[in-house]
């Protein structure tokens, strides 16, 4: 009796065995490089490297002399990229002897940011940074700036009208478009080089989001003859993609996978997906957060992404303010190079975009 049972056990086991899902594929990390960038600037100005910005023992000296103050208006201060782009400035601030009078957070209400201007510019900076949440909205609160006689650097987006190296001293952003030609990469080899994907897109002025979107559909134009981007479809507000993709899905059902063009739009579609039946769409998006990066480690919906390396990035912002301060001329357009993620590379690209380890309950999923 106790053979039998034991065969029996034996038996149920396999079968149990074969009936679960066979390990995923690792899939491989795009090439990508660190000095050939594929973005453009706001008016299509040629990127220059984050990494060839340097400041000499002179200039160095001359920030400390100076005894310069910098406020930063954001666009929103509320997530891992924002709050760690934010250290790195405080970083390399206190370093070149440089005070940062003053930070606000808009929380991606227009109205709010033209406020904290007006509160920021009171404390008379020398230099104002800023992401414009709306070009349009905002222009007459930069202008204003301006003409009290702060110089002002964007990051990831400018406000409508003005031109770099006359109205704004330079523009700092990740390479959104090698950033999205990389999860086209990532993309086509999840969904085995042919099929059906859809993009869900910023319907907004912005232009690194539009980046973005364009660099995957280009790239997959170009590299995958296989693939057609069968749908589109726009949101206004982060939280109401669900809604957005649910009429991707109703529209074509057998769609195998979709773009969203940064990170919380990529869970809102992950939500859509889960109600209709379809947990086995495959996503793909940008920005390399919390939540991503554990459903990457899961084996999720999420098989990659492009990311930024906001903590790069917040040390561009400040050198490129620093050139400003001191009156050397500084690329008109800044680029931070792209970071391709997979579950292969998740826990390095983690270290490489943040400049510190994963969070434990990540790394405790890659083992």
């Amino acid at each position: 009796m106790k053979k039998y049972l034991a065969v029996t056990a034996g038996i149920l086991f396999a079968s149990a065995m074969a009936m679960q899902s066979p390990v995923a594929k690792e899939l491989s990390v795009p090439e990508y490089s660190t000095e050939d960038l594929k973005s453009t600037g706001p008016n299509g100005e040629p990127a220059a490297s984050a990494n060839s910005l340097e400041l000499t023992a002179e200039d160095r000296q001359k920030l400390k002399d100076g005894k310069f103050k910098v406020a930063f208006a954001f666009h929103m201060l509320s997530n891992e990229m924002t709050t760690t782009e934010l250290a790195a400035i405080k970083d390399t601030f206190n370093e070149l002897g440089v005070e940062l009078v003053g930070v606000t957070d808009a929380q991606m209400k227009v109205e709010t940011q033209v406020s904290n201007i007006e509160s920021l510019m009171a404390l008379q900076p020398d230099l104002l940074l800023s992401t414009p949440i709306d070009p349009i909205s905002t222009a007459a609160s930069y202008r204003a700036a301006a003409a009290q006689g702060a110089k002002l650097v964007f990051v990831e987006n400018i406000a409508h009208g003005m031109v770099a190296g006359k109205d704004y001293v330079s523009c700092i952003a990740a390479d959104n478009y090698g950033n999205g030609a990389a999860a086209a990469d990532i993309m086509a080899e999840a969904i085995g080089g042919e099929g059906e994907v859809g993009v869900v897109f910023f319907d907004a002025n912005f232009w690194v989001t539009d980046q973005r979107a364009d660099g995957f559909k280009d790239r997959i134009a170009e590299k995958y003859p296989n693939i057609k981007v069968v749908a589109e479809g726009g949101f206004t507000d982060q939280n109401r993609v669900t809604e957005v993709v649910d009429g991707i899905l109703v529209n074509h059902p057998q769609i195998d996978g979709i773009f969203a063009v940064w990170d919380i739009p990529a869970e809102g579609t992950i939500a859509a997906a889960k109600s209709a039946g379809r947990g086995d769409l495959i996503v793909t998006t940008i920005d390399l957060g919390a939540n991503a990066a554990r459903i990457i480690a899961e084996d999720g919906m999420i098989k990659g992404l492009g990311a930024q390396r906001p903590y790069d990035q917040g040390v561009a912002i400040a050198t490129t303010a620093a050139y400003a301060l001191i009156d050397k001329k500084a690329p008109e357009f800044v680029a931070v190079p792209p970071l391709p993620v997979v579950r292969a590379n998740l826990l390095k690209a983690w270290e490489e975009a943040y400049h510190e380890p994963a969070p434990d309950n990540i790394a405790e999923l890659m083992k």
